[in-house]
């Protein structure tokens, strides 16, 4: 709280006169997705003519459809006001310093194009001390680029991995420090980039190999890989939302290396706020839980496979997924924990994508009764007669689906699934049957339909 307090403080002055011309400001449904932040009018550039439009909206002689509306929301807080204009004036009039190039090296860190001198470099350690883009290549062991930017330099800190590897032992691969004044931090993949922790505890503070103590993007202009290996640390956490955009992203906290007596336990993705997947390609293989958020996850488009030791997919209130392809196999599939001090029930929403969750344990639950009135697109629960190896895929229909792990407990959904529709289902290529009647079809009668006792015939 303290943290949002002055960076509303130091905002304040700047916003003093634009607050005058807005009496009532329109409200973004949340989680809404951008085509270009700051592309108010649609031209497919950010520029003055934004702004005119953006200041004609919040005076009220202007109307804006929900796509330019997202692209107005530069400050990425699903309301456009005047914090908005006042980023996207910064964005089109403050020119852009040119961008700076780290390159690490064992040997000895240089950078080129430091013109402001805000890279320092100390040993193995790189600070970056003012908003911009930096580029990062080459390798390190036991190095760190640390974000910490002056308190009344809010704009955002952009990495660009461009084929860098980092092998770390008693630090965070990239941190963005709590007093850091930036409130996004970026990063754009390119090329193949790695990041290896062997640390044999979880760091006392920041337990990820990319900790942020703010706002963390992976942005829609990465065409590269990040593979992240860890056993004590998680792979990567933000301390505010959490954007995966773009890229491939691998990450590993199961694997044990030859001959150690190691008990690994990470999480592979974390936010204390919500995680937003829209577009990323995401390969997770963790020890503990794949995907955990103190909010809420939403995938919008990508592909996300895990492999879990415990839960796949964790939140506390709501797991949404209205596009992309899913598979998130462990020992519990789906698990949202509600609030129980306020009643609150966890939601699991479903309107779209390809979806397998399995587990040993469950499905999908949760402290209390989970609530699926947002869940629009058909959903199959089956509660296996016996457990079943991952190889065993499921077939429903004309579609398949394959598990990460072995399982006991199935959920699938997908748009050509109806909810009246009658199938057949195979288990690793075997028909299979269910309930007592031990009936070979599997007849639907509405949107959320679960299926006992189902063994091959």
């Amino acid at each position: 709280m303290k943290h949002t307090v002055t960076h509303f403080r130091r905002r304040i002055a700047a916003l003093t006169a634009a607050a005058a011309m807005c009496a009532a400001l329109p409200a973004l449904p949340l989680h809404a997705a951008q085509t270009l932040a700051g592309d108010v009018d649609g031209s497919g550039a950010v520029e003055v003519t934004d702004i005119v439009l953006l200041q004609k909206y919040l005076v009220g002689l202007e109307t804006l459809d929900q796509t330019a509306l997202n692209n107005a929301n530069v400050y990425a807080d699903d309301a456009v006001d005047i914090f908005d204009l006042a980023r996207l004036k910064n964005m089109v009039l403050t020119p852009a310093a040119a961008p700076v190039t780290i390159h690490l090296a064992d040997t000895g860190i240089s950078a080129e194009g430091d013109n402001a001198n805000a890279v320092q470099i100390s040993g193995t350690d790189v600070k970056i001390t003012a908003s911009g883009v930096y580029y990062v290549d080459g390798s390190i062991t036991d190095g760190q680029i640390l974000i910490e930017t002056a308190a009344d330099d809010i704009e955002d800190v952009e990495i660009v991995l461009n084929g860098a590897s980092f092998v770390n032992t008693t630090k965070q691969a990239i941190l963005t420090s709590a007093s850091s004044g930036n409130d996004k931090t970026k990063i754009t993949l390119l090329g193949d980039n790695t990041m290896t922790d062997g640390a044999v505890a979880a760091y006392t503070t920041g337990g990820a190999v990319i900790y942020a103590n703010n706002k963390l993007t992976f942005t829609r202009n990465s065409t590269g890989t990040l593979t992240i290996s860890s056993l004590f640390n998680d792979g990567i956490h933000a301390e505010k939302k959490l954007n995966l955009n773009g890229g491939t992203i691998s990450i590993d906290t199961d694997t044990v290396p030859e001959g150690s007596n190691a008990v690994p336990d990470a999480d592979g993705i974390t936010s204390d706020k919500s995680i937003e997947i829209e577009g990323a390609v995401l390969d997770l293989d963790t020890s503990a839980d794949g995907i955990k958020s103190d909010a809420g996850i939403y995938l919008y488009d990508g592909d996300v496979q895990i492999k879990s030791g415990n839960d796949a997919m964790q939140a506390v209130t709501e797991i949404a997924v209205s596009g992309g392809n899913l598979t998130a196999s462990g020992d519990r599939g789906f698990r949202l924990t509600g609030d129980t001090s306020t009643g609150l029930v966890g939601k699991l929403s479903i309107t779209g994508g390809k979806v397998m969750a399995t587990a040993t344990d469950y499905q999908a639950d949760g402290n209390e009764t989970i609530d699926l009135t947002g869940t629009a697109q058909t959903v199959m629960l089956f509660d296996m007669a016996e457990q079943w190896k991952k190889a065993s895929a499921i077939g429903v229909g004309d579609l398949e689906f394959t598990a990460n792990k072995k399982y006991n407990y199935v959920l699938v959904s997908d748009p050509a699934l109806a909810a009246d529709g009658s199938y057949t289902v195979t288990v690793g290529g075997t028909a299979a049957v269910y309930g007592d009647a031990a009936s070979g079809t599997f007849q639907n009668t509405g949107v959320v339909n679960r299926y006992t006792a189902v063994a091959v015939q």
